[in-house]
C-alpha cells in the first residue's frame, strides 16, 4: 500500500494517540523518541502499550511506532512488543540516525 500521508503522534499523549485513526492518514506513527521529553518516556512507553492492548483500539490505518535508539530504544521495544500491544503493530519506525556512523 502507498503512503500518501502519515501522521505522527507524541506517544506521551493518550487521547491524541486514540484520535490519531481517525485523522484520514493513510499511516499513523506513535512517536516515542523525538516527540516526547527525556523525562516522560516511561509515562509514553506506558502510554501507546495500553491504546494498543485496548480490544476497543481498532484503527482503519497502519499503526507503526517510532522508537529511540538502543540501548534505551530496548524499554519501547519490550514495552511495545509484549503481551496484546504488538498485535495492533503494523511496523516499527527506526529511530533518525545521529551521524554517518548511524
Amino acid at each position: 500500500m502507498a503512503r500518501r500521508s502519515v501522521l505522527f503522534t507524541p506517544g506521551d499523549r493518550p487521547s491524541m494517540l486514540r484520535k490519531a485513526p481517525a485523522s484520514g492518514a493513510d499511516a499513523v506513527v506513535f512517536d516515542l523518541e523525538d516527540a516526547v521529553a527525556p523525562d516522560r518516556k516511561d509515562e509514553a512507553r506506558d502510554a501507546v502499550a495500553e491504546t494498543l492492548a485496548d480490544p476497543e483500539f481498532d484503527p482503519a490505518c497502519e499503526v507503526c511506532v517510532r522508537v529511540n535508539p538502543l540501548p534505551d530504544g530496548r524499554a519501547d521495544l519490550d514495552a511495545v512488543l509484549d503481551g496484546e500491544s504488538a498485535a495492533s503493530i503494523d511496523a516499527l519506525v527506526l529511530p533518525k540516525a545521529s551521524g554517518a556512523a548511524s
